[in-house]
């Protein structure tokens, strides 16, 4: 099992008014993912629950993401969530190259609270394979929509230059916040 915090860094650096902090667990085929936003998340729009269905283009909206891969192999998954319980994965060849719908995991349960002070996003699912827990990079990723329509981007590493959630080198490298075994 590996179970890993990270607290994501906003690539604005200006920008202070919101904390996430993510907890990643895989054990075997289970994937769980566990977003907080803590905050002035009154400046950012969180859909309501609904029908919970797959859906494309979810980052144009504030969305819940992972990438992950086993280290050795070019290919990899892009998990999306919305906080409207919407959600799909998608499989690539290579660097955003033959993006698939990815039908090899369960139906996900997927939770959405938003209290006064914080929003909660929790997701699960299981793999038909399984997964080599050594051999995983990852990456976690934030889209905030604010109520004036800008989208902000969180990340494990920050970049200055562009967002660009896909590139592995800025992936986690086995490089947790803190880690439980």
């Amino acid at each position: 099992m590996k179970k890993q915090t990270f607290i994501l860094k906003n690539h604005n650096k200006e920008k202070k008014d919101i904390n996430i902090q993510a907890n990643f667990e895989i054990d075997n085929k289970m994937l769980i993912l566990e977003f907080t936003v803590s905050g002035e998340i009154k400046n950012y729009i969180f859909n309501k629950p609904c029908i919970q269905a797959r859906e494309d283009n979810l980052w144009k909206e504030s969305c819940f993401e992972l990438f992950i891969a086993h280290s050795n192999k070019p290919s990899y998954y892009e998990l999306n969530i919305s906080p409207s319980t919407n959600w799909n994965f998608y499989s690539f060849s290579n660097y955003k190259r033959e993006m698939n719908e990815e039908k090899n995991i369960s139906e996900p349960f997927i939770d959405s609270s938003k209290m006064q002070e914080a929003y909660k996003l929790s997701f699960e699912f299981e793999f038909y394979e399984e997964f080599i827990e050594k051999e995983l990079i990852f990456n976690l990723a934030v889209i905030l929509l604010d109520t004036k329509g800008i989208r902000h981007f969180y990340s494990i590493h920050q970049r200055e230059e562009r967002v660009d959630f896909h590139d592995k080198e800025y992936w986690n490298l086995n490089q947790p916040t803190s880690s439980k075994h």
